[in-house]
């Protein structure tokens, strides 16, 4: 069975859009984790006399000083500042692949706010079948690297090493992002390519960047109260996720740069803001769904004979 679908009759250029953000957004994600677990591995690595980064990291180190009122401090800079630059790297390529795919599909959903359903069923039902592996792939991924992780901590007892400091944890912690960043990857991409044969879900996000005003002027009757109901709640759920990612986002960077409060295992409460922002989305997708969508033709199905006939070639007559 093929990983991808190939649409038989995508008029929007949809399906390239939906496939191009399933790898984006997904290496977006996992170049982050892996800045994180070369931030853990760097703890065990011998100081390294790069005049040049050492400089570039202290005066990095001196900013967030000067901007936090000396509460921020980039902990593995003076263990390795060349390892402190690297880390920054990837989390700036991190951050830039997510930026680029949060403006396209800004920029795509602003060129078309509603589209019609051209899946078939059985496009859609293959759809469902490679999510699920993915995800069940990224799954078995995570739990490996939960065991390795926890196999190496387990080791590292014996030895006489203090689990509970940062250097002690840094080499189960690092492991288990390094097997944990191509998880994630999996994850991430079963779920976008999975989801983007529903094409509620796409009009619904849609109307979360859909200026109400424009739909009072180009929409009348029950279309109209249609959009501008699903457009009210999608807009509500909108800020409360954002609100979510906001307070995740920063409670990781205070676990990671606060000298007093700092962890390896900053990067859960971004995991755990990440889930919950998913949750409360996909409540307030069937909220809008039951209380606003009736049978629309946006959305019906479309009839594998009609899908088919649409790709059939007309036969060639002999002259």
């Amino acid at each position: 069975m093929s990983l991808f679908l190939e649409p038989l009759d995508d008029p929007y250029g949809y399906d390239a859009y939906r496939l191009l953000r399933s790898k984006v957004v997904p290496a977006g994600l996992a170049t982050i984790v892996l800045g994180m677990a070369l931030g853990s591995f760097s703890l065990w690595l011998p100081p390294l006399r790069n005049e040049d980064a050492h400089a570039i990291a202290t005066e990095l180190t001196d900013f967030l000083g000067m901007v936090s009122g000396g509460a921020l401090n980039i902990s593995f800079a003076d263990n390795n500042a060349t390892i402190s630059l690297v880390v920054m790297i990837f989390l700036i390529i991190g951050f830039a692949l997510l930026g680029y795919a949060r403006n396209n599909r800004k920029n795509y959903m602003t060129a078309y706010p509603r589209i019609t359903n051209f899946y078939t069923p059985s496009q859609k039902a293959q759809a469902l079948k490679v999510r699920r592996r993915w995800i069940l792939a990224g799954a078995i991924g995570l739990g490996l690297s939960a065991c390795l992780g926890g196999a190496v901590a387990a080791a590292e007892a014996p030895l006489g090493l203090d689990l509970t400091t940062h250097r002690g944890s840094a080499i189960p912690v690092g492991l288990f992002l390094l097997g944990a960043a191509p998880s994630l990857w999996m994850i991430a991409h079963g779920v976008i390519v999975g989801d983007r044969v529903d094409i509620f879900e796409y009009n619904y996000q849609a109307l979360s960047l859909t200026n109400r005003y424009d739909i009072r002027v180009n929409q009348a009757g029950a279309r109209q109260h249609v959009m501008l109901g699903e457009q009210r709640i999608a807009s509500r759920f909108h800020v409360v996720n954002r609100c979510i990612l906001g307070v995740g986002i920063f409670l990781t960077i205070m676990l990671w740069v606060v000298p007093s409060l700092h962890t390896n295992f900053a990067p859960v409460p971004l995991l755990a803001a990440c889930t919950l922002w998913y949750v409360v989305y996909k409540v307030g997708e069937q909220l809008a769904k039951h209380r606003y969508e009736a049978p629309d033709p946006d959305t019906d199905e479309v009839e594998e004979s009609a899908a088919l006939a649409k790709q059939q070639k007309p036969p060639k007559f002999k002259a």
